[in-house]
Order: structure tokens, then sequence, then C-alpha cells
């Protein structure tokens, strides 16, 4: 009888009108993430060291057209927190993080525009090595 009673009842009131956010408006106006942001581990091997590296590339997004994108901001992800990793000019689209280890790492990037506003922020996790 609880389903029939879920299926043929409204919920809150129909006669409601919605109204915008104050503020919400802003968020339309952040720059839109990077694309094809991938991350791949290497090994870096000399003579007498060997260590594991992380490499992050991204591209730039074509919807941005319109707005000033002064670079790009890199976090690693560590549990619940945002640790910043690097910011890197407009211009780059690739780091080398040399904190790849054993494990996967989870790292993030964000777009940012001349305004200081970062856009939404796109995941990836590493390949364990």
């Amino acid at each position: 009888i609880i389903g029939w009673h879920y299926g043929m009842v409204i919920i809150g009131d129909p006669m409601g009108a919605y109204r915008e956010v104050p503020g919400l408006e802003a968020y339309r106006d952040l720059p839109s993430p990077p694309l094809n942001f991938s991350v791949r581990r290497e090994e870096n091997r000399s003579l007498l060291m060997k260590e594991t590296i992380d490499i992050l590339k991204w591209g730039p997004n074509a919807a941005n057209a319109s707005k000033k994108i002064i670079g790009y901001q890199l976090y690693k992800v560590s549990l619940a927190d945002l640790l910043s990793l690097a910011s890197v000019d407009a211009n780059t689209f690739q780091y080398i993080s040399r904190d790849g280890g054993a494990g996967s790492k989870r790292y993030a990037i964000a777009a940012v525009d001349a305004q200081g506003q970062e856009s939404p922020l796109i995941f990836r996790l590493s390949p364990p090595k």
C-alpha cells in the first residue's frame, strides 16, 4: 500500500513557485574545465636511480574562447583534501609529478580565468604500478 501512496501523492506544494537563488548566476560565468585530462605512470631510470613519475596531460577547451584563461591549477587529492600540486600557465598542457611512488594517486585539474575563478574540477586516478 505504501508503493501506491508514493505513486499517487504529490509531495510538496504543487502551487509553489521556484525562485532563482541569489548569486547562483555567478556559476554560469565560470570557465569550462580542460579537455582530455589523463594520467600516465612511467618509470624513470638512470644508472644509479629509479623513480616512478606520473605524467599529467590535458588540452584547452574551446568553450573558453570568450574567457581569458590564464592558467591551470593542479591538485593532488588526499582523502577528502585537495592539496595544491602546481599552477601552470595557459600555454602548458603537461605536468610531471615526481611523487608517483607505489599505489594509485588521484589528481584533479581546473582552468583559471583572469578573475581567478576556477572551473569545475576534473578528477583522474593514476594507474597502479
